[in-house]
């Protein structure tokens, strides 16, 4: 995505091109700082905090489409799906929504996007009895550190701890939802964010998790989507959130791991629909002191890809 900057505010611009350099995305940046916009290249488009009525350029009016307004009324910035004379963003949201809210304006005059899709995932179910354990998290960094792909882990728990403060309410995840309803294309990036290691969450808020309110089908549709076109691999962490909808994701799972607490009663061949299923559940017990929970995650990993370890003589021939 080539992005040009016309920011005048010049802390601001620093900001913004600090989290841009910092970012895992695909922009080429152009900078500038006056109202004067020059000609507008159909595959460049334009960032500024200069009002509409100041701007000027080379080229005709309906280029305008191509520029993308910061404005300080919160009133004044635009739904993106929306047939407007201007594009505008509220400009003191984060930076980090601000760009995601540009690559999808991006996608919707160009059709181009910065991901990379999976050719097809696995899903994998996690439960745990150990409510303040991330246990899906670390299965998700194995998975990556192991297989490597396109890596989405989505909560289904009625708290979403992956949430970003970027999201104050759950306005992106609707319109992402709308377009999944209607089979429309969408710009994978808009609406997600990846960690340090390469995982990658939707962005949702913080808190309430809007995931573990939808029924089967909205969330079926999701998963469904997901899995066979964004993404190698999905992990659904579903805690112990045992809903009539996440019990049937457990059971539509490829894999099932099952983080067991020897202080709970709960046996989740109980929520399993047939003996098959079973035989796809994996159970790790917790505070064993014989058990080592990483090793355990990674011997796991290892035996679902078919990876064999390299034995301690052919590791040392290739370490020389």
């Amino acid at each position: 995505m080539r992005v040009r900057l016309i920011i005048q505010d010049e802390e601001y611009r620093k900001s913004m091109i600090d989290v841009i350099s910092h970012a895992d995305k695909d922009v080429f940046l152009e900078i500038g700082t006056t109202g004067h916009l020059g000609k507008i290249d159909e595959n460049t488009l334009i960032l500024t905090d200069v009002p509409p009525e100041k701007c000027c350029f080379d080229g005709i009016s309906n280029q305008f489409k191509r520029i993308v307004f910061l404005t300080t009324d919160a009133n004044d910035a635009l739904d993106l799906d929306k047939k407007d004379e201007y594009q505008k963003l509220f400009k003191y949201k984060s930076i980090s929504s601000i760009i995601s809210d540009v690559e999808q304006i991006n996608y919707l005059l160009t059709g181009e996007s910065n991901s990379s899709y999976g050719l097809g995932g696995r899903v994998y179910a996690v439960c745990s009895d150990d409510v303040n354990g991330k246990y899906a998290q670390a299965l998700a960094r194995q998975v990556m550190f192991r297989r490597g792909g396109n890596i989405l882990l989505v909560s289904l728990k009625y708290v979403n701890e992956y949430g970003t403060q970027d999201e104050p309410n759950r306005s992106k995840f609707s319109r992402l939802m709308y377009y999944m309803d209607v089979g429309k294309e969408y710009p994978l990036d808009a609406f997600t964010y990846k960690d340090s290691y390469g995982i990658t969450y939707l962005r949702l808020p913080i808190g309430l998790n809007p995931l573990a309110y939808i029924n089967t089908d909205e969330l079926g549709t999701v998963v469904r989507n997901l899995s066979h076109k964004n993404f190698d691999t999905v992990i659904l962490d579903i805690g112990d959130s045992y809903s009539e909808v996440n019990i049937r994701q457990i059971n539509k799972a490829d894999n099932i791991v099952h983080f067991v607490s020897d202080k709970s009663n709960f046996n989740i061949d109980e929520i399993l629909v047939e003996d098959a299923v079973a035989d796809k559940v994996k159970e790790i017990q917790l505070g064993n002191p014989n058990e080592d929970i990483e090793l355990t995650i990674d011997d796991y990993v290892r035996r679902i890809y078919e990876i064999e370890e390299p034995d301690e003589n052919e590791q040392k021939r290739s370490n020389k």
